[in-house]
């Protein structure tokens, strides 16, 4: 399964600005799967490589039945000349600057020198006309799903794709960069938006792309986790890219020198890649905003306490009670049980300590605008001791997970809070 931390956005609430976020991404692919039938879905605009980058706009659908014969695995699908879906078991599908010499290994391959691709017809390498791949599926005992990434969304390739160890990024992505304040106290972000298709070879077997502003891609490996957030930047090396909260701006560890700021990034997606099999490619969500319903309730929270109509808490329930160090805590119940979340924690000798207080919601919303990450940066003590909340596919979220066993920084108690108006 996919292994991913990825941003928060960035919010300023007196200032109602925003940063450090993907805005938009072009939801130019529209495919749907049901009972083994793929179906490409009229309006979907379907990019293809050659000389020159072509798109084609679907103007009817095209569907195809998978076999229930099929092996079990992962499969790319790509697109006909007129959108029809296409399938190609995973390994069976290469890439490279270079043909085979036959199909023996591959039976369809993307040339990476011309950006196009093509199958083996028993005899020889011939043009097939397909476009980049629209998502991949996965078949198990002859039914067809699309496959996960790492925050259980099916991979439908809009903004970026992959085909065998290359990373393919799409035009039209739009995106603010951290880049500190403004005199008024407001975040300052600069906007991009990208330009062009680029291809990019997934080098390293944990690995972390970014935007830059010049529309290039930013790439950088990185060991167990590819980006943190943090209230002071680490001495040592932590993550391929830091996020300072304090002073909004995006830093990242270059081969042990320290940590550089880089205000000319944001962070899009990352992927495992295991020996020549890409595992992993999570890509970003662009950041939702509240909807009307949201507003009007939170305004009603606003009127009830401006008319004094304040409540005790209706049930108090411990989740978790110690002063773990180390290791995995589970705690008793899901944390969406309850409408607050108490954490309190502090450092070994417990003589320092801290607490946060949150709700759910706010959680659930870090989580999902997280983007590609399952994951929550929870707690922070001295700069380098960190623990995070961790969501499940299957939607539990009973654990926290210590990023260092060696850092000063336990958790003493969580406490789940209900109050009922």
């Amino acid at each position: 399964m996919f292994q991913s931390r990825t941003p928060q956005t960035v919010i300023d609430t007196h200032n109602g600005t925003i940063s450090n976020c993907i805005l938009d991404i072009p939801q130019n692919i529209k495919v749907t799967l049901d009972n083994n039938v793929i179906t490409t879905k009229a309006g979907s605009v379907l990019t293809y490589g050659g000389s020159v980058y072509t798109t084609q706009t679907i103007t009817q659908d095209r569907a195809t039945t998978i076999s229930d014969t099929l092996a079990n695995g992962f499969y790319f699908v790509n697109g006909s000349g007129n959108g029809t879906p296409i399938l190609t078991e995973q390994s069976k599908f290469g890439s490279g600057d270079t043909l085979p010499e036959d199909g023996s290994t591959y039976e369809r391959f993307y040339l990476t020198t011309s950006t196009d691709f093509w199958h083996w017809n028993s005899s020889q390498w011939v043009h097939s006309g397909l476009s980049y791949p629209l998502c991949m599926v996965e078949i198990v005992s002859g039914v067809a799903s699309f496959a996960k990434d790492s925050n259980g969304r099916d991979m439908i390739f809009n903004g970026a794709c992959f085909v065998g160890q290359y990373a393919v990024f799409y035009p039209n992505i739009k995106a603010l960069i951290a880049n500190g304040f403004n005199t008024d106290g407001s975040l300052k972000s600069t906007l991009i938006k990208t330009n062009s298709i680029q291809v990019v070879n997934i080098s390293v077997s944990q690995e972390v792309f970014g935007i830059k502003s010049d529309n290039t891609i930013d790439a950088a490996s990185y060991q167990s986790v590819p980006y943190l957030e943090v209230n002071e930047i680490p001495t040592t090396n932590i993550g391929s890219y830091v996020y300072n909260i304090k002073n909004n701006l995006s830093y990242r560890w270059f081969n042990s020198g320290g940590y550089y700021i880089q205000s000319d990034v944001v962070y899009l997606l990352d992927s495992i890649k295991s020996d020549t099999t890409v595992t992993d490619f999570t890509i970003r969500q662009p950041v939702r905003t509240a909807t009307v319903e949201m507003l009007d309730k939170v305004q009603a929270n606003i009127n009830t306490v401006d008319a004094g109509a304040y409540h005790q808490p209706n049930e108090i329930v411990t989740l978790f009670d110690g002063n773990l160090g180390s290791g995995d805590i589970q705690l008793s119940d899901y944390f969406d049980s309850y409408e607050y979340l108490l954490f309190v924690y502090g450092n070994d000798d417990g003589n320092i300590m801290y607490s946060r207080m949150m709700t759910s919601y706010e959680l659930e919303t870090v989580l999902a605008i997280s983007a590609g990450g399952p994951y929550a940066l929870l707690m922070q003590s001295n700069g380098s001791g960190y623990w995070f909340i961790k969501k499940f596919a299957d939607g539990s979220t009973t654990t926290l997970l210590k990023y260092s066993s060696d850092d000063d920084i336990k958790v003493y108690k969580v406490i789940g809070i209900n109050r009922f108006d």
